[in-house]
């Protein structure tokens, strides 16, 4: 199980926890050297997310041979529990070389913050506004208040024509 093993992490640049988590998913190849440790933008590559199931970041999932066969489910994205996760479902025990070091803030998983702006959420939120708009516009109520408006200002044009 060992050699085709890899482990990926599912983050966002402008996610605070995943930014939290960077540094210690990076320490991860020096504990556990025999496995293939790999990460994904979910904002850029949105396709996985569907894919693969990821509702939120950061997602790790666990990959033997190619197909999902664990996802992390702590709260805690630390490097004991990321180590206690892949001993749990490999066997494998992590090398004495269990630490988070300055370096590991650095990359490959970036560990500050990004402001990004989420085109893809933006559509859906127009999508739904215009939505709404039309089950609006061709609803009974609208209908009503619109003819109300009309007879109001048809009311006070005429009573303005009188008054000249």
């Amino acid at each position: 199980m060992e050699a085709q093993c890899v482990v990926l992490l599912f983050y966002a640049r402008s996610c605070p926890f995943s930014c939290l988590a960077a540094p210690h998913f990076n320490a991860l190849p020096r504990a556990f050297p025999a496995i293939k440790m790999a990460a994904v933008n979910a904002m850029t590559y949105q396709s996985f997310n569907t894919q693969y199931g990821i509702a939120g970041v950061p997602t790790v999932i666990l990959f033997h041979n190619g197909r999902a066969v664990a996802k992390f489910n702590d709260s805690e994205y630390t490097l004991k529990h990321f180590a206690r996760f892949i001993q749990r479902f490999t066997g494998i025990k992590p090398a004495e070389k269990m630490f988070v070091s300055s370096e590991d803030f650095g990359g490959p998983v970036p560990s500050r913050l990004v402001r990004e702006t989420d085109y893809v959420l933006a559509l859906a939120w127009l999508v739904i506004l215009a939505a709404c708009a039309l089950a609006v516009s061709q609803s009974n109520g609208w209908r009503t208040l619109v003819e109300a408006v009309q007879n109001t200002w048809r009311e006070a044009q005429a009573h303005h024509e009188h008054t000249e």
